[in-house]
């Protein structure tokens, strides 16, 4: 088979490991294959927008006849620079100092140097190209050198969602991000099995916070969702913007998401209830909110999982994707 891909790879080849930056000054960055000695890995210049082999291993590619080892195979879900959140206060002038646990990321991670190309955001929608300047163990300054605006897509998707237990919810929440979630208003609905007192709650939604940058982050997202206070059902309800507004439930006949969703409202609530749903009280504050009962099908699912079903049709109707499906930077 050649020195270049022995016997063992077989199919389209994956990217194994996150990428390791041999030199700071260089600017290199290897990728490990599946199935590839580490004496063959590729070294690519890890901050293109699309990610290429380099030209020694597509000789090699080609010299060894294997079609199934290709550039978008292995490089196509891998975008852009690395991408680091900084906090409205500490972005003031064109002089970035990134906070000690991107710091940290950043250079013993990363192990980025001076002169790498990074894209940082604020979660508002501003955006930023920048280079490293310096890089310490426990601080590193970016110069910013272009900076740009990204609205959210429209319309806002909003979600009010019961407690659930904690894994659970901070996973909702990740995926809530990812999604494009525009807002997320927990809420303590009667038969909630969680009960979380006010300095909980602090503490739940400092995390909350950091879940929802960790998601942005990975996915390319720059605008984050808003993480309101913990609120009452009835509260919540009368606090949703104005359009569609729809809660599933078992407890009421409702009509399908196929017949729910219109053309062009200003902004969509979705309201979704604890595992035990909602009791008559909350429904009836629902529907004098004007909220409509949906029915999500046969299946009963998991709190989380009838969130996740409603922003997804949600997005996939009105966005076309997670994100929208404009150009992606």
């Amino acid at each position: 088979m050649g020195r270049g891909f022995p016997g063992a790879v077989e199919g389209r080849a994956h990217v194994r490991g996150a990428l390791h930056h041999k030199t700071s000054g260089r600017g290199l960055a290897c990728i490990l294959v599946e199935g590839v000695p580490e004496c063959h890995q590729v070294t690519v210049a890890p901050f293109a927008s699309q990610y290429s082999l380099s030209a020694r291993m597509r000789r090699r590619c080609e010299r060894h006849q294997r079609p199934d080892v290709d550039a978008a195979g292995i490089f196509g879900s891998i975008q852009g620079m690395p991408s680091f959140f900084v906090p409205f206060p500490n972005w003031q002038t064109d002089t970035v100092v990134l906070t000690p646990e991107e710091s940290r990321h950043a250079a013993q991670v990363l192990r980025l140097g001076p002169g790498a190309p990074v894209k940082i955001f604020d979660g508002t929608g501003r955006v930023a190209e920048a280079v490293v300047a310096e890089a310490g163990r426990k601080a590193v300054e970016l110069r910013v050198n272009r900076t740009w605006q990204v609205a959210r897509v429209q319309p806002e998707i909003h979600l009010i969602v019961a407690l659930v237990r904690g894994e659970r919810f901070d996973w909702l929440l990740q995926k809530a991000t990812e999604l494009g979630a525009a807002s997320i208003r927990p809420v303590a609905a009667a038969r909630c099995v969680v009960k979380i007192t006010a300095e909980d709650e602090s503490k739940r939604r400092s995390k909350w916070t950091q879940v929802a940058v960790e998601a942005a982050k990975q996915c390319g997202h720059v605008v984050l969702p808003e993480i309101f206070s913990l609120a009452g059902p009835k509260a919540a309800f009368h606090s949703a913007p104005a359009g569609l507004r729809g809660i599933p439930a078992l407890c009421a006949a409702g009509r399908p998401l196929r017949d729910f969703f219109r053309a062009d409202p200003p902004a969509i609530t979705m309201a979704i209830g604890p595992e035990g749903d909602w009791t008559a009280e909350e429904m009836s504050a629902a529907q004098a909110a004007k909220f409509v009962p949906l029915h999500l099908g046969v299946n009963v699912l998991r709190s989380e999982t009838a969130a996740l079903h409603v922003l997804s049709a949600a997005t996939h109707h009105y966005h076309g994707g997670a994100g929208g499906l404009g150009e992606r930077r």
